[in-house]
């Protein structure tokens, strides 16, 4: 997890301690992570080097996998495996909080990786995977299937508190993402396999 930027012992008068001068350049540097949420604008000359925040989440052992998601984590890339798949029993969930108490703009990857030890088999992951609401505000966009007759856009009417992907109906490659605007939940992406989402 990230540092962030601390003002513990800095005070009118104070002496400034040099930790209070290196975390900001160990934060500029890239020497140390930290999150910094600038306000206004910013000025930049000369070039930015940028990656996306990634996460590795590995399906594997026994019982359910959970990974609470918060404004904190906002732009994280989640990079799914199963290299164990049919020697595994867990199940994964992502818990994703409630719309109307997360910032505008939140929003999450989901990127399904290596599926099995032979990642040139295109195996369907076993186990299931759950997009879980902190409310019943989910609004799914999903394109379930490959194009042509099997294609379909897998939406509902109104918002629901939960999404299941079935078991061996995601594959590497298959991609999701979630962004909220203060009031929903969009959960949108594309996976290869049609058919096995379903809602609560």
């Amino acid at each position: 997890m990230a540092l962030t930027l601390s003002t513990s012992g800095i005070t009118n008068s104070g002496t400034i301690q040099a930790a209070h001068i290196s975390q900001s350049i160990d934060a500029l540097k890239g020497t140390h992570a930290y999150d910094l949420t600038p306000s206004g604008s910013i000025n930049l000359t000369g070039s930015m080097n940028y990656r996306y925040k990634t996460e590795l989440v590995p399906i594997e052992g026994t019982g359910l996998i959970t990974v609470g998601l918060s404004t904190y984590s906002s732009g994280t890339t989640f990079i799914i495996t199963n290299v164990d798949n049919t020697n595994s029993s867990s199940n994964l969930r992502f818990d994703i909080p409630s719309a109307t108490s997360t910032v505008a703009g939140t929003h999450f990857k989901f990127l399904i990786s290596q599926i099995g030890s032979d990642y040139t088999v295109g195996l369907g992951s076993d186990k299931p995977l759950l997009f879980k609401g902190g409310d019943t505000d989910l609004m799914p966009r999903i394109i379930d299937g490959q194009g042509g007759s099997t294609a379909n856009l897998f939406t509902t009417n109104d918002p629901t508190d939960g999404i299941t992907l079935g078991n061996n109906r995601y594959v590497s490659g298959d991609n999701f993402e979630a962004i909220c605007d203060g009031i929903y939940w969009y959960i949108t992406g594309h996976k290869r396999i049609n058919g096995g989402i379903s809602t609560t």
